[in-house]
């Protein structure tokens, strides 16, 4: 990668957390984490040059739903891409109308959180 994108992981569950971050880093992806979405807007408080959010819906504090609305009511926040993380089977009909989502099943094969996140990683 000529130029280091950033990656936020918002993940409750810290062994996920811990492991996409290891893994995304050892592509050449700088990740910054955070552990509820109240976490994560700090997160994009303190730096919004982020070129994908990896995002779990359900965690205490402030949920997915919950970041990603406040996400979209910052024009800089809202241009970033958003992949989201749900054990849900039904998660595609959850979050259908939400722009710039993409979705990803948990647990999630790893191969395919590698392919998506270059794919959306803008």
């Amino acid at each position: 990668m000529s130029e280091t994108k950033r990656i936020l992981i918002v993940e409750d569950d810290i062994d996920i957390q811990e492991t996409f971050a290891e893994i995304l880093k050892s592509e050449g992806y700088e990740v910054v984490t955070a552990s509820n979405g109240r976490e994560g807007l700090q997160r994009l408080e303190q730096s919004s040059d982020f070129n994908l959010v990896i995002l779990d819906l359900m965690m205490p504090v402030l949920d997915g739903f919950g970041f990603r609305a406040e996400q979209l009511k910052n024009s800089e926040w809202a241009k970033i891409p958003v992949l989201v993380l749900s054990a849900d089977g039904h998660i595609h009909k959850k979050i259908e109308g939400m722009p710039g989502i993409a979705y990803l099943k948990k647990p999630p094969d790893l191969d395919v959180l590698l392919e998506r996140t270059r794919k959306h990683c803008r």
